[in-house]
């Protein structure tokens, strides 16, 4: 996702008429950043390798989730898709499992909320359960 770059500037308008001119100079109005939730692996556990936009695993794997939401974020909510969630801001997971895993993450700021999800982003082999 890319982001939007906004520059401020002063806005002048300029009007004339047949007795002069007036000049009206006003300051553009800016909202802020509206939150937008993301996430990445990192580091790369030693046991995966990155496939397209997610990992491939071999064996019980713990995964470092880095939250990379923009915005001011109060609260996260993380789904793993194996029955275990988190609600830090940078949680780790162990998979244990075959399997492909799709994970979620809600965030939440004063202003509004968000969600990202990532299908099959995590897959696991190679485990003897």
């Amino acid at each position: 996702m890319g982001r939007i770059l906004v520059t401020l500037a002063v806005i002048a308008l300029i009007l004339s008429s047949l007795v002069g001119c007036a000049t009206e100079s006003q300051q553009p109005t800016v909202t802020p950043e509206a939150c937008q939730a993301n996430f990445i692996v990192e580091p790369i556990p030693p046991n995966c390798t990155v496939q397209g936009e997610g990992l491939s695993c071999t064996g019980t794997t713990i995964v470092r989730f880095i939250d990379k939401s923009t915005g001011n974020i109060t609260a996260w909510s993380w789904d793993f898709n194996d029955g275990g969630n988190s609600t830090a801001k940078n949680p780790t997971h162990t998979y244990s499992t075959n399997g492909n895993y799709t994970i979620t993450l809600t965030t939440t700021t004063p202003d509004c909320q968000d969600k990202v999800t990532k299908l099959d982003y995590i897959s696991i082999s190679g485990c003897h359960t």
